[in-house]
């Protein structure tokens, strides 16, 4: 049995085999876009993975006892699941194929990754690819785990363990139970080349603030270092909007970035402040902008659908990270309110992160807040 795929002759056909985010990805790299390279772990190396050690039954019960109406009782149940995964073992010939595939990957010989210097070993990307997610009509993405910088056997089955473990976090649990999803659905993995990237940002074939079904614009949001920064709101990224149709830029918002997400040589992710010159300095050269935009509608093309695209830049070449399919498209253009704005603010990677909402009425009640909330 196969618990290891590479990309050739998947395409988006094949959600049920990879996950939705790895089916798109396949297509992609099939296409011949500029895609890190990767291989994928099955759905179905999940579900004997869960066979194996007997699983399965013990997390449906779990989820059975959940009290969807107290948060401690979600969370709790949720961090049991997590637990017993994580102590779990994986099966000697699936993991045997992983790390097979892990240095092929690389080109690299048949050595133990784990005992290479740390500044030799190879950093891989692990991105959880749930069979409901990034799909059209789905609004799941997003929900799961990545983990970037990962070197070495150990932590990149330990990685992929944490993916797996992904599907059972706090908000993906109720998302499903709201939605009268099954509680039992399989996830993929994805391994992948990472780029050590000194630009990077995401990118929408329509306006993610007013996405309109045939949108003339290309949005591309931009920031230094790893998306990571960016995603999780900690800088006020670049914003370009190019026209769709004649590839021009119609529009430029140069934000005021103070740090940027970086690894160093041991794939720790950090921090760094950014020096003054490159605060307000444009990321992207008009140049790039425009060929990131042709990549983007080249992608829209493809899909015949709209786009949300992650990116990033290694040495001057533009990779493409990831696409998933907008799945919230209104029919009209939403009309702008006459007046005078008293605040401004520019949205950064909108739809990136969801939970369960909190409403608190007096500071007395943020005893209420927990991890993975948002806070009205």
């Amino acid at each position: 049995m196969s618990f290891v795929l590479e990309p050739k002759n998947l395409g988006k056909k094949d959600v049920k085999t990879v996950g939705g985010k790895a089916a798109n990805l396949a297509e992609l790299v099939n296409a011949e876009f500029p895609v890190p390279e990767p291989f994928f772990i099955t759905t179905e190396a999940y579900d004997e993975f869960l066979k194996s050690n007997d699983l399965k039954g013990e997390i449906i019960e779990i989820i059975k006892g959940i009290d969807y109406s107290d948060v401690k009782s979600l969370n709790n149940s949720s961090e049991k699941i997590k637990e017993i995964i994580m102590k779990a073992e994986v099966p000697e010939k699936m993991k045997d194929q992983i790390i097979d595939a892990y240095k092929k990957l690389y080109g690299g010989p048949p050595i133990d990754l784990d005992f290479v210097k740390p500044m030799d070993t190879p950093f891989v990307a692990v991105r959880s690819s749930g069979a409901m997610e990034d799909i059209e009509g789905a609004s799941s993405a997003g929900q799961y785990e990545t983990f970037l910088n990962i070197k070495g056997e150990k932590r990149l089955i330990e990685a992929i363990k944490k993916c797996w473990a992904s599907l059972y976090t706090p908000r993906v649990i109720y998302y499903r139970n709201k939605h009268n999803q099954p509680q039992d659905t399989s996830i993929g993995v994805i391994v992948q080349k990472m780029i050590n990237s000194e630009k990077s940002g995401v990118a929408f074939t329509v306006d993610p603030t007013n996405p309109v079904k045939g949108s003339k614009k290309i949005v591309i949001e931009a920031c230094w270092g790893l998306g990571e920064s960016l995603v999780q709101g900690k800088v006020e990224p670049d914003r370009y909007i190019v026209d769709k149709d004649t590839g021009k830029i119609i529009e430029k918002h140069i934000g005021k970035k103070t740090m940027e997400t970086v690894k160093d040589i041991y794939g720790v992710t950090v921090e760094r402040t950014i020096t003054r010159e490159r605060v307000t300095q444009q990321i992207l050269t008009d140049y790039e902008i425009v060929a990131l935009a042709a990549y983007c509608k080249k992608i829209e093309q493809h899909y015949n659908y709209p786009e949300d695209i992650e990116w990033a830049m290694e040495r001057g070449k533009i990779y493409i990270v990831q696409t998933r399919a907008v799945t919230i498209l209104e029919e009209k253009e939403t009309k702008e309110v006459e007046g005078t704005p008293i605040l401004k603010g520019y949205g950064a990677s909108p739809g990136v992160a969801t939970g369960v909402v909190k409403v608190i009425l007096d500071a007395k009640e943020i005893w209420k807040i927990e991890k993975g909330d948002v806070l009205v």
